[in-house]
C-alpha cells in the first residue's frame, strides 16, 4: 500500500472524531445507549436485537470500536466498512472513499487507477433489462414487502424490482450477460470482482439487498440503481453503487410537468416519496414529493426546482431531520420559494411510509384506494 494512502487513512481517522455524528450518518444513532465518550450501538459486524457495539472516543482523539457481542474491533474506518458491507481488507480504496465522503474530503490520492465508466445510456439500458427480468410480482417476500407497506401501486408505477435470493442470482446474472459484457456489469456496480479483478458472475455485489430502486434523471431515464434490504437487518440496508450517487432527488422526472401549482415536499429516500403519494391521491393535497438520499445527501443546487413553489419540509421526525430541516430552509428561500413550512408525519410515527401503514391498518383503509 502506498504512503499516500496511508496519510489520507490517517487524516480521515482524525476528521472522523465524533463517535454521536458517525453513528448518525451511518444509520446507527436510533435505539444507541449513550455512554461517556460515546455511544453503544447495534453491531452492524452480528444480527443483534439490543445494542452491544461501543463507538467511543479513544485516547489518541480518534474513534474506537468494540462489540461486546461479537467481540470485533477496530476504528471508524471499520465501522464504515462493516455497516457498508466492504471487506476492508480487498476493498480498502472503497472504503477510504466512503469514509472521506462522510468525513467530508477529497482524496487526490488514490493506490489505483479510477475503475473505467459507463456511460449514462449504457447504464440505463443494463438498468432496464435488470427491471425486466426482476419483477416484484415473482418473488414471494418481494410481493409481502410491497403489499404491507401498501405500496403495490405506487411501487409498481415507480419501477421498482426484487432481485431473486443469493442461491438464485448466478442465473439472472448469465441472463444479462446475454446482452452485456461482464466488464460492463462490473463498471455498473450490479457486480464484484474476485482476488484476481475479474468480473465475479456468481451473484450480484450486496446480494442480500434485493428490492432495486432506480433514481431517474429529469428525462425519466435511470441514473443510478439503490437497493435495499428485504430482511431487516440494518447492516448496509441501503446501498447505491460504490463512487456512484444520484444527481438529482428521487421523483425528479415528476418535474418534467412544470406544474408550479403543486408543492414540492422533501422527505427521506425513496419509500418515503411513494407513501406519500399514496396519502397525496387520498388527500388531493397536490404535492409534488421528491426524496433525498439520507439527511445528509441533500444539494443545495437542488434549490432551484423550488423557485416560485410552496415547499414543505417533510423529513424524518427526529432530531436528524430536524436539523436537516433547518438547512434546506435556507437554500430554498435564497432559492425563491414562495412559502417553507415543516411538515412531520402524525400519531407519533417516524417517517411516512410508518404513517400511511397506521392509517390503513388503524385509521383509514380507503387510503389504499
Amino acid at each position: 500500500m502506498g504512503r499516500g494512502v496511508l496519510t489520507w487513512a490517517r487524516e480521515i481517522r482524525r476528521a472522523l472524531s465524533n463517535p454521536h455524528a458517525l453513528a448518525e450518518a451511518l444509520g446507527l444513532a436510533k435505539g444507541a445507549k449513550r455512554q461517556r465518550g460515546g455511544l453503544v450501538v447495534l453491531c452492524p459486524f452480528h444480527k443483534e436485537k439490543t445494542p452491544s457495539c461501543s463507538v467511543m472516543l479513544g485516547e489518541d482523539g480518534t474513534i474506537r470500536v468494540h462489540c461486546f457481542g461479537c467481540d470485533a474491533s477496530g476504528d471508524a474506518l471499520t465501522l464504515i466498512a462493516g455497516v457498508r458491507g466492504f471487506d476492508i481488507r480487498t476493498q480498502f480504496d472503497r472504503v477510504l472513499e466512503e469514509a472521506a465522503e462522510l468525513a467530508g474530503m477529497r482524496i487526490e490520492a488514490r493506490r489505483e487507477p479510477v475503475a473505467p465508466r459507463i456511460s449514462a445510456t449504457e447504464y440505463n439500458a443494463i438498468a432496464t433489462r435488470l427491471h425486466e427480468l426482476t419483477p416484484w410480482t415473482a418473488e414471494p417476500d418481494g410481493v409481502r414487502y410491497f403489499e404491507d407497506r401498501v405500496l403495490v401501486v405506487s411501487g409498481s408505477h415507480a419501477g421498482l424490482s426484487v432481485l431473486p435470493p443469493r442461491h438464485e442470482q448466478r442465473a439472472l446474472v448469465a441472463r444479462l450477460c446475454a446482452t452485456f459484457e461482464p466488464e460492463t456489469l462490473a463498471c455498473a456496480g450490479l457486480v464484484g470482482r474476485d482476488g484476481a479483478g475479474r468480473s465475479d458472475l456468481t451473484a450480484f455485489s450486496f446480494a442480500e439487498n434485493r428490492l432495486v430502486i432506480p433514481w431517474r434523471g429529469l428525462d425519466g431515464s435511470i441514473q443510478v440503481l439503490q437497493r435495499r434490504r428485504l430482511d431487516g437487518q440494518r447492516a448496509s440496508k441501503y446501498v447505491f453503487p460504490p463512487g456512484m450517487r444520484p444527481s438529482l432527488p428521487f421523483g425528479a422526472e415528476q418535474l418534467r410537468a412544470n406544474d408550479t401549482t403543486r408543492a414540492i415536499t422533501w422527505c427521506e429516500g425513496a419509500l418515503d416519496v411513494l407513501a406519500l403519494r399514496v396519502l397525496d391521491h387520498r388527500d388531493r393535497s397536490h404535492l409534488l414529493p421528491l426524496g433525498l438520499p439520507g439527511t445528509d445527501g441533500w444539494r443545495p443546487e437542488w434549490a432551484k426546482y423550488c423557485q416560485g413553489r410552496d415547499v414543505w419540509l417533510a423529513l424524518d421526525r427526529d432530531d436528524a431531520g430536524d436539523r436537516a430541516a433547518e438547512r434546506i430552509a435556507a437554500d430554498v428561500f435564497a432559492g425563491g420559494a414562495s412559502s417553507v413550512r415543516r411538515l412531520r408525519p402524525k400519531f407519533g410515527k417516524k417517517d411516512w411510509a410508518e404513517l400511511l401503514v397506521h392509517e390503513v391498518s388503524a385509521h383509514r383503509p380507503e387510503v389504499a384506494l
